[in-house]
């Protein structure tokens, strides 16, 4: 989740995924949309921060090979409403740039899935472990829950998919970063997660098994691999 001190102190436009959509105004309103493709248009362009997506691409991820005047005309709707509900002062940054028949997300805008993937990004290249733990519970605090729930399109569906994966992962790094600082009771509350969580772990449930019998609990290995 972004955090109500991100939102106000750095004065930026925020979008979050991770859980539901939500977009807060610099000054921290936020604003509820109306339409759904509007929101799947935002949820994609704040995936894709630094790219610029053109007219005909944003329409056939929306509406897919329905008919192309219809797509048109639907867009231009679309990011007129974009325009109307996101407007800004003439000073102030916008949250989308339109250039050349092209949408781009600000690279300023603060969003929780884009944080997620930053700071599991730290963590692989950090050596030290401790470092490292800080970092993956920094970006597993920000994973409320799935990408955008509220919607069921091909292209979300597959990167809800890719997020869950680095979540799991995430857990399961975690839990070794916690064996090898020998933090043995953070290790079992970590694994413990990660398979109820992930019920379908196999790994995870190994390294679970493997900590009770390494810690003498041979009846809990049993527990676990009736379960």
């Amino acid at each position: 989740m972004i955090s109500e001190h991100t939102k106000n102190q750095t004065r930026l436009w925020s979008v979050q995924l991770l859980g539901g959509l939500e977009i807060c105004k610099p000054g921290g309103e936020c604003i509820v949309l109306k339409g759904r493709k509007l929101g799947e248009m935002i949820a994609f362009l704040a995936l894709h921060p630094h790219e610029s997506h053109s007219g005909a691409k944003l329409s056939m991820l929306l509406w897919g090979d329905s008919e192309v005047n219809d797509d048109r005309q639907r867009l231009r709707q679309e990011i007129s409403s974009l325009r109307s509900l996101f407007a800004v002062g003439q000073d102030a940054i916008p949250l989308v740039h339109f250039h050349n028949s092209e949408l781009r997300i600000d690279a300023a805008v603060v969003s929780d899935a884009i944080q997620f993937q930053e700071l599991l990004g730290k963590s692989k290249k950090e050596p030290d472990t401790e470092t490292r733990a800080k970092l993956l519970n920094e970006a597993l605090s920000l994973y409320r829950t799935e990408l955008l729930p509220e919607y069921s399109s091909g292209w979300i569906v597959v990167a809800r998919e890719r997020l869950c994966q680095f979540h799991e992962k995430a857990l399961f790094d975690l839990a070794e970063a916690y064996r090898q600082q020998n933090d043995f009771t953070r290790v079992q509350e970590t694994l413990a997660r990660l398979v109820t969580h992930y019920p379908a772990h196999e790994k995870g449930h190994i390294a679970l098994m493997r900590h009770y019998s390494e810690q003498g609990h041979p009846t809990r290995v049993k527990q676990q691999i009736d379960m």
